[in-house]
């Protein structure tokens, strides 16, 4: 699973000692290749999230539960570009309005 597959929950989890319901994307793709399709992937991914969130389509994996905050977690193998940087710059803030976290990060073995 990758942002590619956009309808998809790549991971998910629940950390504990803050109560926060965790949603993983993974971005195994390098940012030189197609840099606005790939922004689109991004993009088309995080909406599901937000949409799973909003929706609170967690409670059929987690019925009776509420949690005190969510997050978005994004995973890179490459780093991204400017474009992509206020991309998801942007895309904190947004989020951040609506009560979710986002956080992203390079890691070379995803």
């Amino acid at each position: 699973m990758s942002v590619k597959d956009s309808d998809v929950i790549d991971g998910i989890g629940i950390e504990k000692e803050t109560n926060t319901l965790v949603l993983l994307a993974v971005d195994p793709f390098d940012w030189k290749v197609q840099e606005h399709e790939h922004l689109r992937s991004i993009q088309k991914k995080m909406n599901t999230y937000v949409s799973y969130i909003e929706k609170k389509m967690y409670s059929e994996r987690y019925p009776d539960r509420g949690f005190d905050g969510f997050r978005i977690e994004l995973v890179f193998k490459y780093r991204y570009t400017n474009d992509g940087e206020r991309f998801l710059a942007s895309g904190k803030k947004q989020l951040r309005n609506r009560g979710i976290t986002l956080v992203y990060s390079v890691r070379e073995k995803v």
